[in-house]
């Protein structure tokens, strides 16, 4: 079964004021609405499929935003399409954890959800990363990381 992003027709996006909610630029929109769409909508299946948000889900998001679905739309639609190529390069590849790698790959695999869905900061969990290589490397235990 492939996953597929259903297209709403909610028409295109438009110039809108982004200080009257509170953002600086248009750059800090995208994780603003991730952000806010994290905690409202669930775009999961019961067997870990990606689905794609209802319109009803786009409303409410607009209202609690305060951003026109016009505007929202096409963000949310580009990360959902990037969340299924995200999950398909996770089931290719095997991240694997030994001594001498210098968490190369965990720091690639962190640096591309980073991108996907900005809603850490990437400079904490690169030193939480290399934190944990530490502690582990003294307990002799090399974990295989995996999806």
């Amino acid at each position: 079964m492939t996953q597929t992003v259903r297209k709403h027709n909610f028409g295109t996006l438009s110039q809108f004021d982004y200080s009257d909610i509170g953002l600086d630029s248009q750059n800090d929109l995208r994780p603003f609405l991730l952000n806010n769409l994290f905690r409202q909508a669930s775009f999961a299946t019961y067997n870990q499929n990606v689905s794609s948000v209802r319109p009803s889900e786009y409303t409410k998001l607009a209202s609690t935003t305060k951003l026109p679905v016009k505007i929202i739309y096409p963000i949310v639609k580009g990360f959902l399409i990037e969340l299924v190529y995200f999950k398909r390069f996770l089931r290719k590849h095997i991240f694997s954890y030994n001594e001498t790698a210098k968490l190369d790959e965990l720091i690639t695999f962190l640096n591309k959800v980073h991108k996907l869905a900005p809603v850490f900061d990437f400079k904490r969990a690169r030193e939480n990363a290399r934190i944990l290589k530490i502690k582990l490397q003294e307990m002799c235990f090399f974990p295989h990381f995996t999806t």
